[in-house]
């Protein structure tokens, strides 16, 4: 897969960690993680008009922690 540019994420600490270990277990890296989120999220979220479909619960999960 070609990458495209590099988008810097901050993560807290805690996020950073867990993300790590979660990476770890399939022996993957976060970047890889990352980008796996970030497709899926497209791929389910936004149809092929450019029309953005957000979960209904997303103020709850952004709100989570």
């Amino acid at each position: 897969m070609a990458l495209g540019s590099q988008l810097p994420v901050g993560l807290d600490l805690d996020t950073d960690s867990r993300l790590e270990s979660i990476a770890q277990r399939p022996g993957t890296t976060k970047s890889a993680i990352i980008r796996m989120l970030a497709k899926r999220f497209v791929d389910t979220c936004v149809s092929e008009d450019g029309t953005v479909t957000l979960p209904a619960n997303i103020q709850a999960m952004l709100n989570d922690r």
